[in-house]
C-alpha cells in the first residue's frame, strides 16, 4: 500500500514540474509572472553563448517568489517555454528592470526566431524598447507554436534580483507602464515642490534645520531618479560614480548623516540635557563621511565594502528616536508628526539591510522606498508648517505678556507717581507752609497778615491742585473705571479739541485683556489726532452689540493720505495689535482736507 501511494506522489511531482515549464497563453491572457515556470544556470565561465546554454546539463527548475541570485557578478542564464493555444497570434511583452545586461533570444524547438537587442540599465534610453527605466522584450507568437525564451542577466556591484520578471499580454504591459510612469511623476512632482519649498525656507530663514532638511529630500530624489535612468536624459555616457554605483553608497550614507541633524533641530533638542547624544551623532557622522570620501578618492569600488557603514547608520538611526523619546516625553507636539515620518521610512531601511536574510526583491524594497520617502517628506514638512504655527503663537503669546507688562507697568507708574505727590510734594509743601509761618512770626511779628495772604493762598492752591492731581492719577486705573471710564476722565476735561464721547451697550465690562490692548490702540490713535491732525472737534464712540465690539475716532482735521502715510511705524503697531492680538479689523479712511475716522471691529471672546 505504501508503495502504491509514494508511486502516486512521485507522479504528481514529476507532472507538476513538467507543467511549470510551459505558460499556456489562453484567449484570455492578461500575465504571468516567472516563478514557477522559470529555470535557470550560472555561466561560471562567463563565456557562454545561445549554443552553448542550449546544450548546457545544469539547468536547475526555480524555486521561489522572485528570482534572486545574491551578490554574483556572474552572468545568469534564465528560460521559459511558451505555447499559444489560442487560433491568432499574440503579441507579448516580457517586462523587468534593475538589470545592467539583458540579452534574449527566441527559438522554436533548436532554431532560432528572433533574437532582441542587448538592452540594461547601461544602455541610453533612446536604445530602448521603451524609453524608461523598465526593460522590455516584445515578441509575436504563432497559434499552436511552442517557444521558448533564452535570457542573459548580469548585475554587476549590486544584488542580481530579476523582478519583476513578468509576460503581459502587449496593451497590459503598456498599461503597466503608463501607472507606474504616472506615480514616478508623482514623487517627482511632490519632491520638488518639497525641494523649492526648503530652498524658500533655507533663503528666508538661514537655520541649518533647513540645508538638512533640503540635504535628505535631495538625496531621495536622487536616489529614486539614478536608479530609474533619469540620468540618460543628461548624458549617453554614465559617470563613473553611476556606473560602479557608488553613488547609491555616498546618498544611502549620506542620507541619515543629514536626518539626524536634522532631527536635533526640529525636535528642539537641548545641548544642556543631551551633550553625550549629540557628540556620538558627530562623532558617527565623522566616522561615516571621513572613510567614505578616502574609499572614493582611492578608487575603491564602495559596494563591496557597504557592510562596514552598516554600523554607524544603525547608531545614526537610533539617536533620532532617543531624541524622539525625549521630545515627547516632554510634550513637545511636533514630534508626533516626526514619528509619523519616521517609521515607515525606517521599516524599508531595516528591511533593505536585512537583505540577506529574506526574499523581498531589490525593486520591490526600491519601490516601497520611493513611497515611504515621499509619505516622510509630506510628514516633515506639515511637521515644519506645524512648528512654525506653534512658534506664531508663542510670539503673539510673549507680545501679548508685553503688552500687558506694559501697561500694567504705566499703570503702577501713575501710582507711584501719586503716592509720592501726595505724600511727598505734599508733605513738603505742608512744610513750607510751617517755615513760612515761622519766619513771619519770628522775623515779622508786627507785620500785618494781610500781606502774607497771598502766599499762604498760593501754597493752598498748589496743595489742593497736588492732591487734585494725586487722586485723579491713583483713581485712573483701568481696572477700576474701565475703558470708558477711563477716557472719559483723560480726555473730558481738555478744551482744545474738544471730545465728545458716545457709550453704547458699554455697561458690562468687556474682558480684560481686549480692554488694556484696546486702550493701548485707542491712547495710540487719539495722540495721534492730538498731535498731527489740527483738529477743533474729536468724536468717540464705543459700541458694544452683544459680542461685536465697534470703536470710532473721528476727527474735524486736516486728514491725510493712507496709502502714503501707511509706512509710519505708529499706524503698523495699531494694525498689527488689532490684526494679530485681537483678531479684528482697522479701517481708516481719510482724505487731506476732510478730517479722519477710524473704525476697529473686534469679536469679544470671554476669557477662561
Amino acid at each position: 500500500m505504501i508503495k502504491y501511494v509514494t508511486l502516486i506522489v512521485l507522479v504528481f511531482i514529476v507532472s507538476e514540474l513538467k507543467s511549470q515549464d510551459l505558460v499556456s497563453i489562453k484567449p484570455d491572457f492578461k500575465s504571468v509572472a516567472f516563478s514557477r515556470h522559470l529555470e535557470y544556470f550560472i555561466d561560471s565561465t562567463d563565456s557562454y553563448g545561445l549554443r552553448q546554454a542550449m546544450l548546457s546539463k545544469d539547468w536547475k527548475l526555480f524555486v521561489g517568489s522572485n528570482p534572486d541570485f545574491g551578490i554574483n557578478p556572474l552572468p545568469h542564464w534564465l528560460r521559459f517555454s511558451i505555447q499559444n493555444d489560442t487560433k491568432e497570434v499574440k503579441t507579448l511583452t516580457l517586462l523587468t528592470k534593475g538589470l545592467d545586461s539583458l540579452q534574449a533570444y527566441l527559438t522554436i524547438g533548436d532554431s532560432l526566431v528572433k533574437t532582441f537587442p542587448v538592452t540594461g540599465s547601461h544602455i541610453p534610453l533612446r536604445y530602448r524598447e521603451n524609453s524608461n527605466a523598465y526593460l522590455s522584450l516584445t515578441f509575436d507568437v504563432l497559434p499552436g507554436q511552442k517557444y521558448r525564451l533564452w535570457t542573459r542577466v548580469r548585475n554587476l556591484n549590486f544584488r542580481l534580483t530579476v523582478s519583476p520578471f513578468t509576460l503581459y499580454e502587449k496593451s497590459e504591459a503598456k498599461q503597466y507602464l503608463q501607472q507606474k510612469l504616472f506615480f514616478q511623476s508623482l514623487y517627482i512632482g511632490g519632491m520638488t515642490i518639497m525641494l523649492l519649498f526648503s530652498i524658500v525656507l533655507m533663503c528666508l530663514f538661514r537655520d541649518w534645520m533647513y540645508a538638512y532638511y533640503f540635504g535628505c529630500v535631495l538625496c531621495s530624489v536622487s536616489i529614486m531618479l539614478i536608479y530609474n535612468d533619469y540620468t540618460f536624459l543628461l548624458f549617453d555616457d554614465l559617470p563613473k560614480i553611476i556606473y560602479r554605483k557608488d553613488i547609491y553608497g555616498i546618498l544611502s550614507t549620506m542620507i541619515p548623516c543629514l536626518y539626524v541633524l536634522f532631527a536635533e533641530k526640529f525636535l528642539r533638542v537641548s545641548p544642556t540635557r543631551l551633550t553625550l547624544l549629540p557628540m556620538i551623532a558627530r562623532g558617527m557622522v565623522l566616522l561615516q563621511l571621513a572613510p567614505l570620501a578616502y574609499l572614493y578618492f582611492s578608487g575603491v569600488t564602495l559596494f563591496h565594502l557597504h557592510g562596514f557603514f552598516y554600523g554607524p547608520m544603525l547608531i545614526l538611526g537610533i539617536i533620532p528616536l532617543v531624541y524622539l523619546t525625549q521630545a515627547i516625553r516632554r510634550g513637545y507636539r511636533p514630534a508626533w508628526l516626526f514619528l509619523l515620518a519616521t517609521v515607515p521610512i525606517s521599516a524599508i531601511v531595516a528591511l533593505e539591510t536585512s537583505s540577506d536574510f529574506h526574499k523581498v526583491a531589490v525593486q520591490e524594497i526600491h519601490e516601497y522606498y520611493y513611497y515611504a520617502t515621499l509619505f516622510e517628506m509630506f510628514a516633515l514638512t506639515f511637521g515644519l508648517a506645524y512648528r512654525f504655527k506653534l512658534d506664531f503663537d508663542q510670539r503673539r503669546l510673549l507680545q501679548r505678556e508685553i503688552l500687558l507688562t506694559q501697561i500694567t507697568t504705566q499703570e503702577k507708574e501713575r501710582t507711584d507717581i501719586a503716592a509720592d505727590l501726595h505724600d511727598v510734594i505734599g508733605s513738603q509743601i505742608s512744610a513750607a507752609k510751617l517755615n513760612v509761618e515761622y519766619i513771619q512770626e519770628q522775623y515779622f511779628p508786627d507785620s500785618e497778615k494781610n500781606w502774607w495772604a497771598p502766599v499762604y493762598k498760593v501754597l493752598n492752591l498748589l496743595s489742593e491742585n497736588i492732591s487734585s492731581i494725586a487722586d485723579k492719577m491713583r483713581n485712573s486705573s483701568l481696572d477700576k473705571l474701565g475703558l470708558a471710564g477711563i477716557l472719559e476722565q483723560m480726555y473730558g476735561h481738555i478744551k482744545t479739541p474738544v471730545f465728545h464721547f458716545d457709550f453704547i451697550g458699554m455697561q458690562k465690562r468687556i474682558p480684560a485683556y481686549a480692554e488694556r490692548v484696546l486702550y493701548v490702540i485707542i491712547i495710540e490713535a487719539l495722540n495721534n489726532c492730538i498731535k498731527h491732525s489740527e483738529a477743533t472737534e474729536i468724536n468717540i464712540q464705543l459700541v458694544r452689540e452683544k459680542n461685536l465690539l465697534t470703536v470710532i475716532i473721528e476727527d474735524n482735521g486736516i486728514g491725510f493720505d493712507p496709502e502714503r502715510v501707511k509706512r509710519g511705524q505708529g499706524l503698523k503697531n495699531m494694525e498689527i495689535r488689532v490684526e494679530e492680538y485681537l483678531q479684528g479689523e482697522l479701517l481708516i479712511d481719510s482724505q487731506p482736507g476732510s478730517g479722519t475716522v477710524i473704525i476697529i471691529k473686534v469679536a469679544l471672546k470671554e476669557e477662561t
